[in-house]
């Protein structure tokens, strides 16, 4: 453990608490020296007062970050200070301490970081051992979310049906395609369907398949996903968008892992196992009439919720470093850092859209980016609204402005439906209710490739 602190009685009294404690303790006295440390040694945790000489304590937690991410640093603050620390927590900092504390306070702070420090470990350990790709995507160094994915393993080893919960955005299929990663099906299809972007008329035949005749375009034969995921994990995103009459068919597949495809009354059996995953709160639409209670009781067995992002800011330095790292190399740009002012703005953003917003916000400043670091100014340029077409329209006149506003829809909308059939076109047609040539106009006129949705299993 590295502790910087400029306080000598402060450096005699941190040594006296842990003397019994079993960690050992590398002290620093000025900023330049805890960076000159870091650089030569890997320590465990770092401990830092916020004001240092030479180097502030807010320079040590940014080195920390750049230098060695998975490392959690506490912050020692005056008791004047707690804003302060609250602004170095946005910024990544495992935890704080006040001035003054006693023994029991720091010691039990370091034993928490030590804690997380050891379940962040064993999952990295999973990742390289399992080849994880929805564990390795999974950024996190926030102890409410080390502690759920420290469970994956266990959860995964059984056939229990697993309902992840959380706002959109929140990265509810990266845990479902963990659980199956880790699981024994992982040589097996990980099949993934969004129920809210199926019509209520295909997606009864999207999930159990259809037999030729059984509707008037079911020219031939088709397998629904239920068999298609046979062996593997069959993804249910958005499962309390399901229709009543299509949850009858799926608590029937729960409990007897046997259904009948659309038009058949043939009864075929699969051994797909099923994880969902919600934005809404299943209990009240029971409730509420809109889900079916005994389903709800079949498929939550395991449930799981994930916060949302504005719950764990001290995430968003480390994810978004991780989403600048993978465009800066996916767009060829320079771009390798933040400017300061640029990582309190994203602190105190309520990201509504939470990891896929930030994603999405980092890959636009990316872009647009004209130097080696993201500025303010790069910042107010990337937001959504700053370069919309509704800022062209007085300008352009009614005509064009429509033709803009059609083609960014039918972009969009083409996009959207390969990415909820993921790359699969005859679905996305279907799932627009067009004809599949008139998709694939759509899709040539707007440079769309399907290749781009298709997830690696699939």
């Amino acid at each position: 453990v590295l502790v910087a602190e400029d306080d000598a009685t402060t450096r005699y009294l941190i040594g006296q608490y842990c003397k019994d404690e079993p960690y050992e303790l590398i002290f620093a006295s000025d900023g330049v020296e805890a960076i000159r440390l870091v650089k030569e040694s890997l320590f465990d945790i770092v401990v830092t007062d916020v004001r240092l000489p030479g180097v502030s304590g807010e320079t040590l937690l940014s080195f920390v970050h750049e230098t060695r991410p998975e490392v959690p640093v506490i912050v020692i603050t005056g008791f004047g200070s707690i804003d302060g620390a609250v602004r170095f927590l946005q910024r990544g900092a495992f935890d704080y301490i006040a001035k003054p504390f006693t023994g029991k306070v720091f010691t039990h702070r370091l034993s928490l970081a030590s804690r997380n420090l050891d379940l962040t470990n064993e999952i990295d350990r999973l990742r390289r051992m399992r080849n994880s790709s929805g564990l390795s995507q999974i950024q996190t160094s926030d102890p409410t979310v080390v502690q759920l994915l420290s469970r994956l393993p266990s959860i995964a080893k059984t056939d229990a049906s697993v309902v992840f919960t959380g706002e959109s955005g929140t990265g509810k299929e990266l845990f479902s395609r963990a659980v199956h990663e880790l699981s024994p099906r992982e040589a097996k299809r990980f099949v993934s369907v969004s129920c809210a972007a199926l019509p209520e008329t295909l997606i009864e035949s999207e999930l159990f398949g259809h037999v030729r005749g059984a509707f008037t375009d079911a020219h031939t034969d088709r397998p629904g996903l239920i068999e298609e995921a046979e062996g593997g994990t069959l993804f249910l995103d958005e499962v309390g968008e399901l229709p009543i009459t299509v949850q009858a068919k799926l608590l029937r597949f729960l409990q007897e892992h046997e259904f009948k495809p659309v038009g058949s009354n043939e009864i075929k059996y699969s051994n797909a196992r099923i994880v969902s995953a919600t934005h809404r709160n299943l209990a009240q639409e029971v409730t509420n009439g809109g889900f079916r209670e005994d389903l709800y009781y079949r498929l939550n067995v395991v449930p799981i919720h994930i916060p949302p992002l504005r719950e764990r800011v001290g995430d968003i330095p480390l994810l978004a470093n991780h989403f600048l790292l993978r465009f800066a190399k996916e767009f060829n740009k320079g771009v390798s850092s933040f400017s300061a002012d640029v990582l309190d703005r994203m602190a105190v953003q309520r990201w509504p859209g939470n990891v896929r917003e930030l994603m999405n916000r980092i890959q636009r400043m990316v872009l647009i980016a004209d130097d080696n670091s993201i500025t303010l100014e790069t910042w107010d340029r990337s937001a959504p609204d700053s370069d919309s077409v509704e800022d062209e329209r007085p300008e352009l006149g009614f005509t064009e402005t429509k033709r803009r506003i059609i083609a960014e829809f039918e972009g969009s909308y083409v996009r959207h439906c390969l990415s909820a059939s993921q790359g699969n076109v005859a679905l996305a047609a279907r799932i627009a209710q067009i004809d599949r040539k008139n998709f694939w106009t759509l899709m040539r006129h707007h440079d769309v490739d399907a290749a781009e949705f298709k997830t690696p299993s699939s």
